[in-house]
């Protein structure tokens, strides 16, 4: 019973350099970090555009809270759909 504790002990504990050495391989990697940073700083943004996008659209144009929750939501779903369909053409070619 303890050589199969001892066993399990130095499995875990030969993956942890491999993993670590991995994780700092990927960290240097220049091209990996600037699209990892790339995309955080698009969600990041188009997470606030989205939020405040009907308040903005309210006081704006002078329109109910209801209808300017309608216009955002419709023009943000028509364009994320458009944006698939011509990534995946694009993609394709």
């Amino acid at each position: 019973m303890k050589d199969d504790d001892t066993d399990g002990d130095s499995d875990e504990s030969a993956e942890k350099p491999s993993f670590w050495k991995a994780f700092v391989r990927l960290l240097k990697n220049k091209l990996f970090m600037y699209n990892f940073f790339s995309g955080l700083f698009y969600v990041f943004a188009f997470m606030g555009f989205g939020t405040f996008m009907p308040k903005y659209i309210e006081y704006q144009f002078r329109k109910k809270g209801s209808r300017s929750s309608t216009y955002a939501g419709t023009v943000g779903t028509i364009s994320k759909a458009l944006g698939l369909l011509v990534s995946g053409f694009i993609i394709s070619k």
